[in-house]
C-alpha cells in the first residue's frame, strides 16, 4: 500500500484493504502489516486459519507513507487450468484523485504435488521390482506428516492391482 506524494496530496484517512480470495484458496493465519515508512493510526487485520477472506484496517495513513501487508495462504483444491487470480482492494474516505486504482490482481501459478510409487513382492529379494517380482493390489496406504505450512497431512490410497499407488494433495 502506498500513499503518494505530491501536489495536493495528504494523508489518507480511514483506509481498508479487503480481499475475497479465489476459489480453493484459504489463509492459513492472520494477515499482517508492516509500515515500512510513514505512519498509520490503526494496523488491524481480520481474518484466521480457514477463512477465505480478510480485510485490514490502517486508518489514517500519512502522506508517502509505505505499508506491507503478508497474507498467509494455501490452496485446498487445484484451480481450473492451474491458474488463480486475485484481486485486492482499498478504500478510503479521503477525496481520492485516481480511483480507478484502488484494486490490483494478480495470477498465481499452482502446480499439484504427488507421491507415488508401487507394492510388490521381491521374490528375488534385491530391493527393487524387477523380472518375476509382482505388484500387490487392494493394500491401504496413509501417507501422513506436516506440510511446508505446518499444517498436518494425512492422505490414504489404496494400490492398485498392479501395485501402484498415487497420494495427490
Amino acid at each position: 500500500v502506498r500513499n503518494l506524494v505530491g501536489a495536493g496530496l495528504a494523508e489518507a484517512d480511514v483506509v481498508t484493504v479487503s480481499d475475497n480470495l479465489p476459489a480453493g484458496t484459504q489463509l492459513t493465519g492472520a494477515p499482517t502489516i508492516a509500515v515500512v515508512s510513514g505512519t498509520t493510526t490503526l494496523n488491524s487485520c481480520t481474518g484466521i486459519a480457514g477463512q477465505t477472506s480478510f480485510s485490514c484496517s490502517l486508518g489514517t495513513v500519512s502522506n508517502g507513507a509505505v505499508v506491507d501487508i503478508t497474507v498467509p495462504v494455501r490452496n485446498v483444491a487445484m484451480p481450473t487450468g492451474g491458474t488463480a487470480t486475485n484481486t485486492a482492494t482499498i478504500s478510503t474516505s479521503s477525496q481520492d484523485l485516481v480511483p480507478g486504482n484502488n484494486s490490483n490482481s494478480g495470477n498465481a501459478t499452482i502446480t499439484a504435488s504427488s507421491v507415488s510409487g508401487v507394492v510388490f513382492r521381491d521374490f528375488d529379494n534385491n530391493g527393487t521390482q524387477s523380472g518375476t517380482d509382482t505388484g500387490i493390489g487392494g493394500i491401504a496406504m496413509t501417507l501422513v506428516g506436516t506440510a511446508f505450512d505446518l499444517a498436518p497431512i494425512s492422505i490414504a490410497a489404496t494400490t492398485a492391482g498392479n501395485g501402484t499407488y498415487t497420494f495427490t494433495g
